[in-house]
């Protein structure tokens, strides 16, 4: 079932890619998602990127590195919204 890897991959850097140190604490309070709830809300954006393609061509690995970096975005956005003062 090509499908179920979507709902199984394990978040995990890309061969040849580094990944960097985070600069230090501005103060601001980062948005409260779960590993759990990340995990699942990545799994899904990666899901609906197939989806949308007919799950036709593509691979499953690259939707979920883009879908990673969609929900990481948009997690930390949300958190800098609701940060203002």
């Amino acid at each position: 079932m090509e499908n179920a890897l979507y709902l199984q991959k394990e978040s995990a850097s890309p061969i040849g890619v580094k990944r960097t140190r985070r600069k230090a604490s501005t103060g601001k309070k980062k948005a409260d998602v779960s590993p759990e709830k990340r995990q699942q809300m990545i799994a899904e954006a990666a899901y609906m990127r197939a989806l949308n393609r007919n799950f036709e061509g593509g691979d499953p690995e690259a939707d979920w590195y883009a879908a990673e970096a969609e929900i990481g975005l948009l997690i930390s956005r949300w958190g800098e919204s609701h940060n203002k003062p």
